[in-house]
């Protein structure tokens, strides 16, 4: 156990058993689904950007995804292709 997470559990009102845990563990997940984007870059978190590609894996239709959109190779993220003038 850290010198912080000692002090922490002297001081805090709650008197926790460890610094971490499954209430903390759903409260986090609660602030991240109500704040979705970092407050100090704006960024999406990590975790939501998991949750909303593991949804879009579930209900996604491979052919129709394969045919409009890639994956950028420098972010990973799931872009729409250029699709080609016909004619």
């Amino acid at each position: 156990m850290s010198d912080f997470e000692t002090a922490y559990r002297v001081v805090s009102l709650r008197h926790p058993s460890s610094l971490k845990g499954k209430k903390w563990g759903d409260a986090l997940g609660a602030y991240a689904a109500i704040n979705e984007n970092r407050s100090d870059t704006g960024d999406i978190r990590p975790l939501m950007s998991q949750i909303k590609a593991a949804l879009r894996a579930r209900f996604a239709n491979y052919d129709y995804h394969r045919n409009h959109y890639t994956l950028d190779p420098t972010t990973f993220e799931l872009v729409e292709q250029k699709q080609e003038a016909e004619g």
